[in-house]
């Protein structure tokens, strides 16, 4: 806060803050709005921000609930984290879904999708981008890595 003070600016982390994470849970409060006998909830992980926000209110709204994450091989901190059973950062990241092309786990989501998560799978960039070309021709949806993933 020195640093804020000082010249005015102040980092809002885009994963590694509370009110961020309890803002991205909103999108579990629609998906529940919609899909009332929700069972299951697969989501992209890059830093995991997303998916621990979800994850807390399912969590509390429909505790059955199966919450799988997923990320790009090249890109794979969480899963290692969670494996390792401690926060971990790659020496590198190597995927071109760029938007979950994250190499490092911070406390914060760490601790949150080691509770709350059933299951971490992972895509190597041949089936992300197969799931991005079947995306187009059989949903007509135009999709980027992270998404795909």
């Amino acid at each position: 806060l020195k640093l804020a003070k000082k010249t005015g600016q102040v980092l809002v982390h885009a994963f590694d803050d509370r009110e961020v994470i309890a803002g991205q849970g909103t999108v579990a409060l629609e998906l529940v709005e919609q899909l009332p006998d929700l069972d299951a909830v697969i989501c992209s992980v890059g830093g995991g921000g997303l998916l621990s926000g979800i994850s807390v209110v399912l969590k509390e709204l429909r505790p059955k609930a199966k919450i799988y994450g997923t990320q790009a091989k090249g890109a794979a901190s969480m899963v290692l984290s969670l494996k390792k059973g401690h926060p971990i950062a790659l020496s590198k990241v190597e995927t071109f879904a760029d938007g979950i092309a994250v190499g490092t786990t911070r406390k914060t989501t760490f601790d949150i999708l080691r509770k709350n998560v059933n299951r971490m799978l992972v895509a190597d960039d041949e089936s992300i981008a197969a799931a991005i070309l079947t995306l187009v021709e059989k949903a007509k949806i135009v999709s980027e890595g992270a998404a795909a993933v």
